[in-house]
C-alpha cells in the first residue's frame, strides 16, 4: 500500500467510504523508474500492518480476517528483475495471499497483472520491455483473448499469477478473482520521458492517475456475469491514440471508460524532465 499505485489508491477508496487496511513489506521499497528514484515513491503513511507474502515463517495466516475485498499490488515490478527474485517476490508471495484470501472468505480478489504479459508481441525486436515496435503503432489492436506473450520473467510471473488465480476463482470458486493488466502509471506528466528512449513505449502505455483509480475502483466493484465463472481480465491504461491493445471489452467489462490519453499533454515543451535523450 505504500508504493506507486498503493499512495494512490488508498486516499481515492477511502473518500468513497471504502474501510481501507494498508499492507506492506514495511521495507520502503518502491521500483521507480526512469528518472525516478524509488526512495520518493515510498508512503509510510498509508501502511496499517507489516507482512511479507513470500515469507510463511512472518506472514499472519489470518491478515486479510474481516476483509471482503483484495487489492493485490504487492510485487516486485521491474522486467528487468532476475528469475528468483520474480519467484519469492511474485509467484510464492500472490500464491500465499490467494491462500490467506480463501482462508477468510474474501468475495473479490483484484490482482494487478500487467501490459507486459503480451508485450512481447509489441516490443522492439531487441529494445528490450521498455521499447514499442512502431511498426504495430496504428495497426490492429491486441486483445485480451490473443496468447500470452510475456517479455520478461516479471511478465511471467503475472500471467502464471492471471491462471492461478481462475484456479481460486473458475475452478474452486473460492472469490471472485478480476486480473487487471495495468499500463505505466508511475508519470503523471508523460512528457518527462520525452525524447528518451521510453518515450514511445509510455505513449502506448500510459495510465494516469485518474484512470488508474478509475479502473481500479470498477474492478472492485464491477458485476461478473455467471457465465465467465467468477474470472474477469481487463486492461488498464488510458486512451492512447498509439496505444497496442483493445481497451473495448475491458471498458463493456468494466463499465469504466479512461478519461484521459497521452495526447492530453505538451509534447511540443522544449524541454523534459527524463533522463537524457538516447536514440
Amino acid at each position: 500500500s505504500s508504493g506507486i499505485m498503493g499512495s494512490r489508491l488508498y486516499p481515492a477508496l477511502v473518500d468513497d467510504g471504502w474501510e481501507v487496511v494498508g499492507i506492506s513489506r514495511g521495507k520502503g521499497v518502491s521500483q521507480g523508474g526512469p528518472g525516478r528514484d524509488g526512495k520518493s515513491e515510498v508512503h509510510g503513511e498509508f501502511v496499517d500492518k507489516t507482512c511479507d507474502f513470500a515469507d510463511p515463517a512472518s506472514m499472519d495466516s489470518g491478515i486479510f480476517e474481516g476483509c471482503t475485498h483484495v487489492l493485490h499490488l504487492a510485487a516486485q515490478g521491474s522486467p528487468a528483475a532476475g528469475f528468483e527474485d520474480i519467484l519469492r517476490s511474485n509467484i510464492i508471495s500472490t500464491y500465499h495471499a490467494y491462500e490467506a484470501a480463501k482462508r477468510a472468505g474474501v468475495k473479490r480478489f483484484v490482482l494487478a497483472s500487467t501490459n507486459h504479459v503480451q508485450h512481447g508481441d509489441s516490443m522492439e525486436v531487441g529494445g528490450g520491455p521498455g521499447s514499442i515496435d512502431q511498426s504495430r503503432l496504428g495497426g490492429k489492436l491486441m486483445k485480451l483473448s490473443d496468447p500470452g506473450t510475456p517479455d520478461s520473467y516479471y511478465a511471467a510471473s503475472k500471467l502464471y499469477n492471471e491462471d492461478l488465480g481462475k484456479l481460486y476463482s473458475k475452478v474452486w470458486k473460492s472469490f471472485e478473482l478480476v486480473s487487471l493488466r495495468i499500463g505505466w502509471v508511475l508519470y503523471d506528466d508523460p512528457t518527462e520521458l520525452k525524447g528518451t528512449k521510453f518515450e514511445r513505449y509510455l505513449r502506448a502505455m500510459f495510465l494516469s492517475r485518474r484512470d488508474c483509480i478509475g479502473f481500479c475502483k470498477a474492478a472492485l466493484l464491477a458485476p461478473i456475469p455467471p457465465e465467465d465463472g467468477g474470472y474477469l481480465c481487463a486492461y488498464a491504461l488510458s486512451n492512447n491514440a498509439e496505444r497496442v491493445f483493445d481497451l473495448e471489452e475491458s471498458v463493456s467489462k468494466l463499465g469504466y471508460k479512461p478519461l484521459d490519453a497521452a495526447e492530453d499533454f505538451d509534447w511540443g515543451k522544449s524541454e523534459s524532465k527524463g533522463e537524457s535523450k538516447e536514440k
